[in-house]
């Protein structure tokens, strides 16, 4: 099921930031690079006790919490985020932009039911890193378990730092 989840979050991500322009011509090699630089943040890890890189999970409740640096400005994700249209595979959908210690953050949430009927919560957080690159967290948990893992993707974008 941990599988499953990663499987489904990593190809919903890159349905909806990543076109096929950005990726045309070295799809593995860039997506390897995005996933492969550390980034440090700040939440609640005991809630997450498996962890590979810059990815945190839990198996009960199911849940997880990824970041990854993108190589795209934050004008361009956020304009790509607003041409998006609602995947099929998403309901009660919300997107949009916040502020929050100066820094904007671009968000995308919805709800998704997974293969065992269960309903996850999915929430994608973007903010701008250097001029030309932004930090994405994912962030994904069971509907029934939103009041433990609600708050932890929000602070994790706020505190997230690429480590050099």
């Amino acid at each position: 099921m941990k599988k499953l989840l990663k499987q489904k979050m990593l190809l919903f991500v890159s349905f909806i930031f990543f076109t096929t322009a950005v990726f045309a011509q070295e799809d593995d090699a860039v997506e390897e690079e995005m996933t492969q630089v550390a980034i440090d943040m700040k939440f609640n890890k005991s809630l997450y006790p498996m962890n590979e890189g810059n990815m945190y999970y839990s198996d009960t409740p199911k849940a997880v919490i990824m970041a990854m640096e993108v190589p795209q400005k934050y004008s361009e994700m956020k304009a790509e985020l607003d041409s998006e249209s609602q995947p099929e595979d998403l309901k009660n959908t919300k997107k949009g932009e916040f502020e929050e210690a100066g820094t904007k953050v671009i968000y995308f949430t919805g709800i998704m039911t997974d293969d065992t009927g269960k309903e996850i919560f999915m929430e994608i957080l973007v903010k701008k890193a250097t001029e030309d690159t932004c930090i994405m967290i994912t962030s994904m948990y069971e509907l029934s378990a939103k009041e433990k893992f609600s708050k932890e993707a929000r602070k994790a974008i706020l505190s997230a730092k690429i480590v050099q």
